[in-house]
């Protein structure tokens, strides 16, 4: 099966206040690529803050999209914010 790409950004409130405005979406995008084997670049410039709620989901979300037959890929993830994702073949 051939690997198509698709991108994705993410914006926003990451804390524990502010996911409940992203999981919708993010669920969303993971039910659509299910068994697609997409690589999927997402990138994380527009995220203004993020908390261990916050990382937690995006961790998650990067699983299950690895799980379901996709190459997610972290792009920008922004330095001030002091957070090391974990899955380096993600970045």
């Amino acid at each position: 099966m051939e690997t198509s790409s698709v991108s994705t950004k993410l914006n926003g409130d990451w804390t524990l206040v502010g996911i409940t405005e992203h999981f919708e979406s993010l669920m969303k995008l993971s039910y659509e690529s299910k068994g697609s084997r997409r690589e999927i670049n997402i990138d994380c410039s527009g995220i203004k803050r993020i908390d261990s709620a916050g990382y937690r989901l995006l961790s998650n979300w990067l699983q299950c999209l690895y799980f379901r037959g996709n190459i997610p890929r972290i792009i920008n993830f922004p330095d001030n914010l002091g957070i090391t994702l974990p899955y380096q073949c993600f970045v």
